[in-house]
C-alpha cells in the first residue's frame, strides 16, 4: 500500500487513483482488477483472443473485488468504506452471473439462471404431483428408499419425517430431513416416473410429458450447476450480499475489535469495585466477552445462509474461534453449553475440517463418561464400620 516507488514506475500503466480506496490507500488486488478489465477490453474488441472459456475468463475481473473486501477486513475495522467495497463486488458477480457465457462444452449458459430454472423444475414437479393421487409422491419415495445407502433406522426416521409438512417441522428436524434426502437425489430421475406411473389413466399421457420436461431441465441444470460449481458462483452470490448489509458489517467490526484485544492478552473483564455499595461495574471487556458478542451477532448469519458452512467465511471464524477456546482453557473456563455458533462447530466437524473444538457429540460423550465415572465411584465407595466403634 505504501510502496510510493512501486505505484511511481506504474503510473505510466496504470493511474494510481484507479486503484485507490478511500482512507485505506492504494490496493493491489482494485489494481489487478484494472488489469483484468483492460484485458476484457482487449477480448471484445477484438485485439486479443481469450485463453480460457468465459466462464472462467469473465469471472477474473469481479473477483478481484470479493479478494479486496476480504483483504481489507483482514488489516482494517469493517466501516462504510469496506460495506461499498463488497456492494460494489455484489453488483459486478450479480452481473457476471447473468452475462450470458459459452461454458467449456460450447454450451451457451447464464450462471444466475440456475435459480430460474431450479423454479421451473419446481414448478413442473407441482404440475405433475396435480394430476396424481394425493401422497403420490411420498408413497413412491418409500418405495424407492429400500434401493438408497440409507440404513433402515434412517429410513424409519425419513417416512416419520415426511409425513409432517416441512415447514411445520423444527429447525434441527428440517436439517435432518434435507440431510436424509440428499440420498434420493441420484434416484429422482426413478422417482419422478415412478410417481407418473401412478398417475390415473386418463392422465397418463400428460405425465409422460410432464417427466420428460423435468428431465431436460434437470440435465440442463446439471450443465449449468458445473460451470457454477467451478467458479464457486452460489457461494459467492451469497457471500458478497451479505457482507454489504449492516448487520454483517457489525458483526466483522465485532469480531475485528475482539481480536485487537485478544493480541493485547487481554483475556478476561476489568472491573472496578464500589466498597460502598459492593457492586462490580465492567470498565474494560476482556477478548472472551468480546468474542461471545461478536459469535453471537454471527448466529443468525450462518442460520439464514447455510451455503456459507462451507467456505473461506466459515475457515475464518474457525481461526477465532480457535483463539477464543485457547482463551478459555487459559483461564480454566468450560466450553459454554448453550454456544451460539454450536451449529457451525458440528458441520465443519461433519465437513471434515476439525478446529479442535467441543464439537456437541465429543461433549455428550464427556457427559455420559462422567456420569458413569460418578456412578461407579458411588457404588465402590463403603459405608463407614460403626460396629466396632458401638461394640467398644
Amino acid at each position: 500500500r505504501e510502496d510510493t516507488l512501486f505505484h511511481d514506475e506504474m503510473s505510466d500503466r496504470l493511474d494510481p487513483q484507479s486503484y485507490d480506496v478511500r482512507d485505506h490507500g492504494h490496493d493491489s488486488w482494485k489494481m489487478s482488477y484494472q488489469w483484468y478489465d483492460y484485458s476484457r477490453d482487449m477480448v471484445d474488441n477484438g485485439v486479443a483472443r481469450k485463453k480460457r472459456n468465459d466462464v472462467l475468463f469473465y469471472m477474473f475481473r469481479p473477483a478481484q473485488l470479493r479478494n479486496m473486501g476480504i483483504s481489507l477486513q483482514t488489516e482494517f475495522p469493517t466501516r462504510s468504506v469496506i460495506q461499498e467495497a463488497w456492494n460494489d463486488a455484489y453488483v459486478e458477480w450479480k452481473e457476471y452471473g447473468n452475462e450470458e457465457l459459452i461454458n467449456s462444452l460450447g454450451t451457451r449458459v447464464t450462471l444466475e439462471g440456475t435459480a430460474a430454472k431450479e423454479e421451473e423444475l419446481a414448478r413442473t414437479r407441482k404440475q405433475l404431483d396435480a394430476i396424481v393421487p394425493a401422497n403420490a409422491r411420498r408413497e413412491a419415495t418409500l418405495e424407492l428408499l429400500p434401493m438408497t445407502a440409507l440404513t433402515e433406522d434412517e429410513q424409519e426416521e425419513y417416512a416419520l419425517l415426511s409425513k409432517t409438512d416441512i415447514d411445520q417441522l423444527s429447525n434441527d428436524q428440517q436439517q435432518r430431513f434435507r440431510k436424509l434426502s440428499y440420498a434420493l437425489e441420484s434416484m429422482q430421475d426413478q422417482l419422478d416416473q415412478q410417481v407418473a406411473l401412478k398417475a390415473r389413466p386418463e392422465n397418463k399421457v400428460e405425465a409422460v410429458k410432464l417427466v420428460n420436461d423435468i428431465k431436460l431441465l434437470r440435465s440442463e441444470l446439471k450443465v449449468i450447476g458445473r460451470d457454477a460449481f467451478t467458479v464457486n458462483y452460489g457461494y459467492w452470490a451469497v457471500r458478497t450480499k451479505i457482507e454489504a448489509e449492516q448487520r454483517t458489517a457489525d458483526a466483522q467490526l465485532a469480531l475485528y475489535e475482539a481480536r485487537e484485544v485478544w493480541k493485547q492478552s487481554i483475556y478476561e473483564d476489568e472491573f472496578d469495585y464500589d466498597y460502598r455499595s459492593r457492586k462490580k461495574t465492567v470498565v474494560r471487556k476482556g477478548a472472551i466477552s468480546l468474542y461471545e458478542e461478536a459469535f453471537a451477532q454471527w448466529q443468525p448469519i450462518f442460520e439464514e445462509n447455510p451455503v456459507l458452512v462451507d467456505g473461506q467465511l466459515s475457515d475464518r471464524i474457525g481461526e477465532h474461534l480457535q483463539e477464543y477456546y485457547r482463551m478459555l482453557k487459559f483461564t480454566n473456563r468450560d466450553w459454554p453449553k448453550d454456544f451460539p455458533l454450536q451449529a457451525l462447530i458440528d458441520e465443519r466437524f461433519k465437513n471434515g475440517d476439525d478446529d479442535g473444538i467441543p464439537t456437541t457429540e465429543s461433549m455428550q460423550d464427556f457427559e455420559e463418561e462422567d456420569s458413569t465415572a460418578a456412578e461407579e465411584n458411588g457404588s465402590n465407595s463403603q459405608p463407614e464400620n460403626t460396629e466396632g466403634d458401638a461394640e467398644g
